[in-house]
């Protein structure tokens, strides 16, 4: 139970700097997802017009799918970032796992506010 403690200890005191981090993190997540996302959704816009699957006519497709769920996923991470940084700077939150439940309680908000 000590070591849990400790744990907690070391949490509190580096919480700037873990939320640093899953900024951070989430970016990062964001800028690997596009690229490879981009190359499936030029093969599924060439698949879907009916021509033939060469690299030229795959390479002639935009690189945006018209119902490209990337965009979306950017847009929630943007907002989910302000709306925690706005609620967690006025409200103190030190235990983490009531931290964890808060993000978990805000999904809801959030996807409601980003949705198309």
């Amino acid at each position: 139970m000590e070591k849990v403690r400790q744990l907690g200890r070391l949490v509190n005191r580096n919480r700037r700097a873990l939320a640093e981090f899953e900024i951070v993190f989430k970016l990062l997540t964001f800028l690997v997802a596009v690229p490879l996302f981009s190359g499936c959704f030029r093969l599924i816009m060439k698949i879907t017009g009916y021509r033939s699957l060469t690299v030229e006519n795959v390479r002639e497709q935009p690189k945006h799918h018209p119902r490209c769920g990337t965009s979306f996923l950017f847009v929630v991470i943007v907002v989910s970032i302000l709306i925690s940084s706005v609620l967690f700077s006025f409200v103190e939150v030190t235990n983490t796992f009531a931290r964890m439940g808060l993000h978990i309680l805000l999904l809801p908000v959030i996807v409601s506010i980003t949705y198309e």
